[in-house]
């Protein structure tokens, strides 16, 4: 799921919160800036075509912190630790409660098999400090034990399925 231009690379700039944003490209800014400056950087998004705003979030971040993500169109939320769930709720809660359909990054201490299940729960690419191989990750899933939206088929909706069907359970 790694997927196109990393976060780190020359085209996404991420100035400090007393730094001047760029001209053009991307500028991914700290919550507490956009807490600070919304008018000023949904001005700053609007005023030149080509220019993206991105948010950086931490996986504790309030969800009652972020007021409207207009024109936020990336958010790359920094995972300290994989043992951290709250990256997964936080991607849940951006998608399902807040609509937030543009692209939602996770960012940090993630393990190559978390991926698939980051992905499951709304996340369109990961910038992970361990390195895999990619292929290897895919995997040809085609249920899981966990339910984790509308779209996922999880083994106990399989099973009944298959009972309305009258197929024989083994």
């Amino acid at each position: 799921m790694s997927k196109h231009e990393p976060t780190s690379g020359p085209h996404w700039l991420e100035p400090a919160d007393d730094q001047p944003l760029p001209p053009t490209g991307v500028a991914l800014v700290s919550l507490s800036r956009w807490q600070r400056d919304r008018d000023t950087l949904t001005g700053w998004a609007q005023q030149v075509q080509g220019r993206r705003l991105g948010l950086r979030l931490e996986v504790d971040t309030e969800i009652a912190a972020l007021g409207s993500l207009e024109p936020v169109t990336l958010i790359v939320v920094d995972v300290r630790s994989f043992t951290d769930g709250r990256a997964f709720s936080l991607a849940r809660v951006l998608r399902e409660k807040l609509g937030y359909r543009w692209e939602l990054r996770a960012r940090g201490d993630l393990l190559p098999d978390q991926q698939s299940f980051l992905a499951r729960c709304g996340y369109d690419a990961v910038d992970s400090v361990h390195h895999s191989d990619e292929d290897s990750l895919r995997g040809d899933f085609t249920s899981y034990y966990q339910s984790s939206g509308p779209l996922t088929r999880d083994t106990n909706f399989i099973r009944a399925a298959r009972r309305a069907r009258g197929d024989r359970l083994s």
